[in-house]
């Protein structure tokens, strides 16, 4: 325990150790609820266990543990923010902080799982985002931007409607007015939540990097600087994708709207 200790003290994240256990055991929930999910998949989509492919079962895992993290960690969020807790927005947190950022750095590190073990699957994109986003929580374990990563926490929003209209195409609810408003709220959220709030939150984010860069490690500057682009990058270009799967299905196209992206985590 003392190396590992050692090892994340050097790497600049010295709150990561007294916060492994939990982080570890979020990650070993959200795998075991993925497994246990796909028990319940036939009797659901009302398809034979035999004639669902690797891919629909996988899928169908992900989804289930991505609701069900995007719901809690939107509610929480919520509450904890108008809580007030927080005065200085860069170095201020508070134990129910960690305990929210506990159990989505293991969604991340069960999401990275799922896109290593599963690459053909997810692919290169995916990858990269789990990457990306187990980067920018690191943050909290300095701990630092708090406050700006639990308001990155909301971009959530827009998941739970994605997810919404994935689970309609599985469970026959295709076209109805169920899958409507779950478009409609994905289109709104995701446009409010993580393009205008976004840019907000990241350009305040980064103003704040800039007036204090003298005091902060270069590798925290530059690989912040570089997260937030990427995140901006990614949320814009699934905005494109969701705005073009709405498209080509009020043009007639079958191809589901969820297809546009798979997940937004």
């Amino acid at each position: 325990m003392f190396q590992v200790t050692e090892f994340f003290n050097d790497i600049g994240l010295p709150l990561v150790p007294p916060n492994i256990k939990p982080i570890l055991l979020w990650a070993v929930f959200f795998i075991l609820t993925d497994k246990v999910s796909r028990i319940f998949q036939p009797l659901l989509t009302r398809t034979p266990s035999k004639s669902l492919s690797h891919r629909a079962k996988v899928n169908w895992g992900s989804h289930v543990v991505s609701q069900i993290h995007a719901c809690t960690l939107v509610y929480s969020v919520i509450v904890l923010m108008r809580s007030g807790s927080f005065v200085d927005p860069i170095n201020d947190f508070t134990p129910e902080f960690f305990s929210l950022a506990n159990f989505s750095t293991g969604f991340f590190i069960y999401d990275l799982y799922c896109c290593v073990t599963e690459f053909a699957i997810f692919g290169t994109l995916f990858f990269i985002h789990s990457i990306f986003a187990l980067a920018g929580l690191s943050l909290v374990y300095r701990p630092m931007f708090s406050y700006f990563i639990m308001a990155g926490f909301t971009f959530e929003a827009s998941t739970i409607f994605l997810n919404g209209v994935w689970f309609c195409d599985k469970l026959g609810y295709s076209n109805s007015i169920v899958q409507l408003f779950n478009g409609i709220g994905l289109v709104i959220s995701f446009f409010g939540v993580r393009i205008v709030y976004g840019y907000i939150a990241f350009y305040r984010v980064l103003k704040l990097l800039f007036a204090n860069s003298s005091t902060l490690p270069p590798f925290v500057f530059y690989s912040s600087v570089c997260i937030i682009f990427v995140s901006l990058s990614l949320n814009t270009f699934w905005f494109y994708k969701i705005i073009a799967a709405f498209s080509r299905r009020f043009s007639g196209s079958s191809k589901p709207v969820a297809e546009a992206e798979k997940k937004s985590n």
